[in-house]
């Protein structure tokens, strides 16, 4: 329904009647139409039309094909909230209010058959041969006198092959003509408001089955076909949700429900009647009648799949009996509805339902208790718990509840369970399992099972990690002793021993990736460079990087790509193919605690993705941190910005992780995902910071006094030795060997600024060795003062 003049529109107003979804259903069978009056979704202006997908408007598909072409008001139209832009998949016209002197037939909104085609709308329902289906339509014309429209059944969702119901055509003011009957009754009531109203009736007398029930365009190009207020109405479907049910005594849930799919014109009863079981009526259970046969009223309304309870209650006793049963049957006799299946059309239905009450007079004690063998964690560490659950008696119990949600925060986990062994008879309801455990165990007298429960802590986890496990006992029975039925275990976050002070000094190698340039640096064996105006944008590599080992896969580096974190180049884990890359560092103090931080970021949030791995000692394999993904998707600038601005903007995110040497080499690795990441969709990674020991900036000045001297002479040489920063010194060894054989020293005098401290009574001999300054701040001095006589002769 493309135009200049006139927009297009497309509307669905839904029935009267209130549509109510199943509560927890399945697929439902549809046995009425949905949204009928294009009501949904609602369109954000007045006195408009849009274009909307198919998948937007509930309960309709359409025969409209996938619109390619251009997309500015004259094609989506004018109440604004449409999709970007193409492709539309499954275009439908929807108008709004009183458009160009046309207001819906009900509701506020209706809907155009001939968007940029002439389409069919339709819905799919069940149908059952033999079928009395009342129905009605609003039709109108839009662009011309007349315009014709079918309202036809079948298979096909095309149309073709279709049986016809009813061929209609109505001019711009509403009167309507129905040009042929296809089966059963139709009539037309003509100008309601500038529509027809359309109506009428027939039995199906087509096969049993999923049929579309469509409105078919029969004229008009891209304009044409006003569509509103359609009523299908079928006879519903009603049956039991569920075959059987069951409850402890004491509970009385789980009753079977009646599930209904269909149109209620009206209240109406459905009939339920007792038709076995054990249990007694008035001692056991009560009905709302009061007796065996009693009625569920199902309000009026439209209904998919909607559940409906029997109004049935338990009665709780302090008898110890034997399970006892209830035995539902729906009656078939009514003409308000069928007892078919509302889950597959066609099927029989669960027209009976059994509910077993469960006594729980049955008493035992089950006792769980929990522990990890330590009083602390660390952040980033792996803590393991050991959960036993016994059954101290006096009875067997079959289906014991054991739970263990994990603490906040915490999501990753696994667990496996284990029973006694020789024979005892406890059996785990599972073997193992991942994330919260949610299972059973079937306890005899006496007897137990063991969960170890492996919980990797986040790095970002803060605070007592506390982890609680229960055990209930199954329904029908009771715990004698609720205080032991639950088990906490809590540890304090590890707080480091004293050892090196973590420093600020960055000692990553090439950290920001700026080695090479890909902009000046030459390309080396197999490097593919990509420009943009004159500009590298990428460079595919599989040559080492200055300061980084590529153990797989190749890298992207990346200039005018995106908005590096840190100065001009970032780079990215899949080139050609998924990347691992890694740093490592020697020298590091056993003990000493480190800490490494990265930024990283990527085109898709849902795909870019790499893991951080830590390999802590010599030699020792990488063991992963955490899963590195953005937190966005990247946004094209296109390259007409290059080189000021790049041509993706992404969002950076930072990674920093803190861990005590367990020896003096550690390795830092970042491994991209290999599925399902394709090539441009790997993990970008930037401004790598390890921050080691300690470090300063020590500087010294030797000055010596005279300095033309002979045999025999005292000279005396000053050392200036200062601490920069940006961290302390404390220790610092001074060494000045001298001249052997050609200087004899026999003094040396220190002093100090900044608060540096002189170690005790220096001599030369010490300074000559190494001479430590015990307490050097950032901004101390230490003056030196040595005292030598000149015992070299000659020149």
């Amino acid at each position: 329904m493309m135009f200049t003049s006139a927009p297009r529109a497309a509307a669905v107003v839904l029935c009267a009647l209130v549509l109510l979804a199943a509560s927890g259903a399945q697929a439902q069978v549809q046995r009425s139409f949905i949204n009928s009056s294009f009501e949904e979704p609602v369109l954000p202006s007045d006195a408009c039309w849009s274009i909307r997908e198919s998948q937007l408007v509930p309960g309709w598909e359409t025969t409209e094909p996938t619109w390619t072409g251009n997309w500015t008001p004259t094609e989506h139209g004018t109440c604004g909230g449409h999709k970007p832009s193409p492709p539309i998949e499954g275009a439908m016209q929807i108008f709004k209010g009183n458009f160009q002197g046309a207001n819906p037939a009900s509701g506020s909104q209706y809907a155009e058959l001939n968007a940029y085609t002439p389409s069919r709308l339709y819905q799919t329902a069940c149908l059952i041969s033999g079928d009395v289906v009342q129905w009605q339509f609003a039709h109108k014309g839009r662009a011309s006198n007349t315009e014709r429209a079918a309202f036809n059944i079948g298979t096909n969702p095309s149309g073709a092959g279709s049986q016809l119901i009813v061929d209609v055509t109505t001019t711009t003011t509403g009167t309507g003509t129905i040009n042929s009957v296809g089966t059963g009754s139709a009539s037309v009531a003509s100008n309601v408001n500038n529509w027809a109203n359309y109506s009428g009736s027939f039995t199906w007398s087509g096969s049993t089955g999923m049929q579309t029930v469509g409105f078919q365009a029969l004229s008009g190009a891209s304009v044409g076909n006003y569509l509103d207020e359609i009523h299908f109405d079928l006879t519903p479907f009603v049956e039991f949700a569920t075959a059987s049910g069951s409850d402890a005594e004491a509970g009385g849930g789980n009753i079977p429900q009646i599930a209904v799919s269909g149109s209620f014109l009206a209240p109406t009863p459905i009939t339920v009647n007792v038709v076995g079981g054990t249990a007694t009526l008035g001692t056991d259970y009560t009905t709302p009648s009061g007796s065996s046969s009693f009625q569920v009223m199902i309000p009026a309304g439209q209904y998919a799949g909607a559940l409906f309870p029997l109004g049935v209650e338990i009665i709780d006793d302090d008898s110890q009996e034997d399970d006892e049963t209830i035995v539902f049957e729906l009656d078939a006799t009514s003409s308000d509805y069928m007892v078919l299946s509302t889950q597959t059309c066609g099927a029989p239905a669960l027209a009976s339902s059994t509910y077993t009450i469960l006594d729980d007079d049955i008493e035992v004690d089950l006792a769980i208790t929990k522990d990890d063998g330590q009083t602390a964690y660390s952040p980033g560490g792996t803590v393991i718990y050991e959960i036993v659950v016994t059954n101290n008696g006096p009875a067997d119990v079959l289906g014991a509840l054991v739970s263990d949600p994990l603490p906040d925060g915490i999501t990753d986990a696994s667990w496996t369970c284990a029973d006694d062994g020789g024979g005892s008879g406890s059996a785990c309801g599972e073997a193992s399992g991942t994330g919260a455990i949610a299972t059973t165990a079937d306890l005899p007298v006496g007897t137990s099972v063991t969960y170890t429960l492996t919980v990797p802590v986040p790095v970002s986890y803060s605070g007592d990690l506390t982890n609680t496990a229960t055990v209930d006992v199954p329904a029908g029975m009771t715990d004698t002793d609720p205080s032991n039925n639950t088990a906490s275990d809590t540890n304090t976050q590890f707080t480091s021993p004293p050892g090196p002070v973590p420093g600020v000094c960055n000692i990553a190698n090439n950290g920001s990736f700026e080695s090479p340039d890909i902009q000046n640096d030459p390309e080396g064996p197999g490097d593919n460079t990509a420009y943009v105006n004159g500009f590298a944008v990428w460079r595919t590599t599989t040559n080492p990087i200055s300061g980084w080992e590529t153990v797989a896969g190749t890298i992207d580096i990346l200039r005018h790509y995106n908005n590096a974190s840190a100065e001009l180049q970032s780079i990215d884990l899949w080139g050609t193919a998924a990347a691992t890359l890694r740093q490592t560092f020697t020298g590091l103090v056993p003990g000493g605690q480190y800490t490494f931080s990265v930024d990283y970021s990527g085109l898709s949030a849902a795909n870019s993705i790499a893991v951080v791995q830590l390999g802590n000692g010599v030699g020792a394999t990488p063991v992963t941190l955490a899963t590195l993904q953005p937190v966005a998707d990247g946004i094209f600038n296109g390259n007409a910005g290059v080189p000021d601005t790049p041509q993706w903007s992404v969002v950076w995110s930072t990674f920093t992780h803190t861990f005590i040497a367990t020896g003096t080499e550690a390795t830092i690795q970042f491994v991209n995902n290999a599925a399902p990441a394709t090539q441009n969709t790997g993990l970008f990674v930037d401004n790598f910071i390890f921050a080691g020991d300690p470090c300063a900036d020590l500087g010294v000045v030797k000055t010596v006094t005279p300095d033309a001297v002979v045999s025999g002479d005292e000279v005396v040489y000053t050392l200036q030795v200062a601490n920069n920063g940006p961290d302390a010194a404390d220790g610092a060894v001074v060494t000045d060997a001298g001249v052997p054989g050609s200087l004899e020293c026999t003094t040396l005098s220190c002093s100090v600024g900044g608060g540096a401290v002189c170690p005790g009574s220096p001599t030369p001999a010490q300074l000559a060795a190494g001479l430590a300054i015990p307490t050097f701040p950032v901004g101390g001095t230490v003056t030196l003062e040595l005292t030598c006589t000149v015992t070299a002769t000659g020149n």
